[in-house]
């Protein structure tokens, strides 16, 4: 759901602008699932296949606290 940075109003679908200021609404980010479907950047699964999305952050995450596990494996004696 796309909401007015302006005033604050709910926009309905497909809304360019918003219906209580006037104020041209951003478009929200949509991908597209290897099926086909459109989803949204936040979304876990995909609502018409079930694919797990991967979140890029947690790979980055993840390679931070396996780098830091080595560093503490070499240190120790």
């Amino acid at each position: 759901m796309v909401v007015c940075e302006d005033c604050g109003t709910e926009a309905m679908d497909g809304d360019k602008f918003c219906r209580q200021c006037g104020a041209e609404l951003s478009e929200e980010d949509v991908y597209t699932c290897e099926c086909g479907a459109e989803v949204l950047p936040n979304d876990n699964f995909c609502h018409k296949c079930g694919a797990a999305f991967k979140n890029p952050d947690e790979d980055e995450d993840e390679s931070k606290s396996d780098e830091v596990e080595e560093e503490e494996s070499d240190s120790t004696f």
